[in-house]
């Protein structure tokens, strides 16, 4: 079962547990594993910018 990610249009493979949830709930927004890790570095470095200016 391929899966278009979308935001870069790129197939890739769900692992089972993902293949799992997408059965169960088709509704869901689905994102590739690159587009995951990139998002999840962003919202990382915002969020310790973010810790840095609350000790200022």
């Amino acid at each position: 079962m391929k899966h278009v990610c979308i935001l870069c249009d790129h197939a890739y493979e769900p692992n089972r547990q993902q293949q799992k949830k997408l059965m169960k709930f088709p509704q869901l927004i689905q994102i590739c594993p690159r587009c995951s890790t990139r998002i999840t570095k962003k919202v990382m470095a915002r969020a310790e910018q973010a810790k840095t200016y609350s000790n200022d």
